[in-house]
């Protein structure tokens, strides 16, 4: 039907034009020039109403979809801790979890005492690149690190939590290949950031999502390395001098 109502619309036009033409031609300049043009007219707006109308549906389609995965904002950077502080540690209500390379930018951020209050009412798991994986010292090479910044990093955060001794605080050491940063809270929220050659893991973009296709796959991501002692462990204390 709509097909059919299009065609003859088009027909009606092309109609008009060439009755305008004729009509010209007869020597009705004026009439014949108005009928021609208000076919022209007729056919542009058309054409410009249905390009519009397919990019609605098509940003109809994008918005959908982002929905569906969960996609509710993209940050040109990693979050700075007055972002963090809104987000996460006065929202949480069962647990908070985090994930990176050393996790500096987080251990800076939690001097003032906001780990130990988060602590008090949610379990909070961390999870740092062990400190004798290869990744640390590539990563000190990708980022234009000194060799050994990773590595002192992960230790300092780990003496850090040690020393807090809080029963609602977790840390562990993951050997997997690191891929993405992760702050997620609860079941509900979470903010990820690739980390990538050339760039300084604070300076390189992050997405935060909510419940959806892509919360569900960086939540799994993160229980699975939690939970399997092949690609994670906890802090060997002794062996680094950690007390």
């Amino acid at each position: 039907m709509l097909r059919e109502s299009v065609l003859l619309y088009f027909a009606c036009t092309i109609i008009l034009i060439l009755l305008g033409l004729t009509i010209t031609l007869g020597g009705v300049g004026d009439i014949g020039n108005s009928l021609v043009a208000a076919g022209i007219s007729g056919i542009v707006m058309y054409w410009v109403t249905y390009i519009q109308k397919r990019r609605s549906v098509e940003d109809e389609q994008l918005l959908k979809k982002f929905k569906d995965f969960g996609i509710v904002d993209i940050y040109p950077r990693r979050l700075v801790k007055r972002e963090l502080d809104a987000l996460f540690p006065k929202r949480a209500k069962k647990h908070w979890d985090a994930l990176g390379f050393s996790l500096a930018m987080f251990y800076g951020d939690m001097q003032d005492g906001t780990l130990e209050k988060v602590a008090k009412k949610v379990k909070v798991r961390l999870l740092v690149v062990h400190p004798e994986s290869p990744y640390c010292k590539q990563r000190d090479y990708e980022e234009d690190f000194l060799e050994g910044t990773t590595k002192n990093e992960v230790i300092k955060l780990t003496k850090f939590i040690k020393n807090l001794n809080s029963s609602n605080i977790e840390i562990r050491w993951y050997k997997s290949i690191p891929t993405t940063s992760i702050t997620m809270i609860d079941d509900k929220e979470t903010v990820v950031g690739p980390y990538l050659v050339g760039w300084e893991h604070r300076n390189t973009y992050s997405t935060r999502l909510k419940k959806g296709v892509l919360f569900d796959y960086y939540r799994d991501h993160f229980n699975k390395i939690w939970n399997d002692p092949k690609l994670s462990c906890e802090p060997e204390y002794d062996r680094f001098g950690i007390r």
